[in-house]
């Protein structure tokens, strides 16, 4: 991305740049329906759960509260 884009972007409100986020989100989604996982991806996934299992006092948040956070419920 050039800078001047990036810098125009980040002088965009709040509310625009989340809707520009979730707009970019969703086109990456809808690309990816027919998305299949490599190993690469299979061995983070492993380590993610692997690390959660090894800590499970560790706190985490809800999809609810990810959304609440961003004003998204």
């Amino acid at each position: 991305m050039q800078a001047s884009l990036s810098v125009e972007l980040a002088q965009l409100p709040a509310i625009e740049r989340l809707q520009l986020a979730q707009d970019l989100i969703a086109s990456v989604t809808s690309e990816q329906e027919g998305f299949v996982a490599n190993d690469a991806h299979r061995h983070a996934a492993q380590e993610r759960m692997a690390y959660h299992v090894a800590h499970p006092d560790e706190p985490t948040l809800t999809l609810s509260q990810i959304r609440t956070s961003l004003g998204l419920s």
